[in-house]
């Protein structure tokens, strides 16, 4: 390989590792405030009252922006992994979870659906950061 091809390799790799050390901690963030926003929203369900239902209204709008900004470190990781070699990752699905119902109705039902809304949520971000701990492993 030539030395001007190798160099190259090697800073497109570097690259792909920061992209990935970023996106692996946008997605840890993420699911830290998903954990929080189960806890509050579990509160919330029990019966907590007004001050867990904000927190947890806090907690889940918190959430919905680290999930945004995890999908674009991810999208610029992918970006990255296609400058080496062609690597790429499978397209990761991080959806917004804050939800209408939630919002405006404050009831049981609509407590526990945005439990699952959250556990799914929670799922996906865990499965980004398997992907995202994968590749990095085999750039280093």
């Amino acid at each position: 390989m030539e030395q001007s091809n190798l160099q190259s390799l090697i800073y497109e790799t570097d690259q792909a590792i920061q992209a990935g050390q970023a996106a692996h901690a946008q997605a840890q963030q993420a699911l830290s405030t998903l954990r929080s926003a189960k806890g509050w929203g579990v509160y919330d369900l029990l019966g907590g009252g007004l001050f867990s239902g904000v927190m947890k209204q806090r907690r889940m709008a918190q959430a919905n922006e680290e999930l945004a900004n995890a999908r674009y470190a991810l999208q610029e990781f992918a970006r990255e992994l296609r400058d080496v070699r062609g690597l790429s990752i499978p397209e990761v699905q991080l959806k917004d979870f804050l939800s209408f119902a939630d919002l405006f109705l404050d009831g049981a039902i609509a407590d526990w659906f945005m439990q699952s809304r959250i556990a799914a949520a929670r799922r996906q971000v865990d499965s980004a950061i398997e992907q995202v701990e994968r590749i990095r492993r085999a750039l280093n």
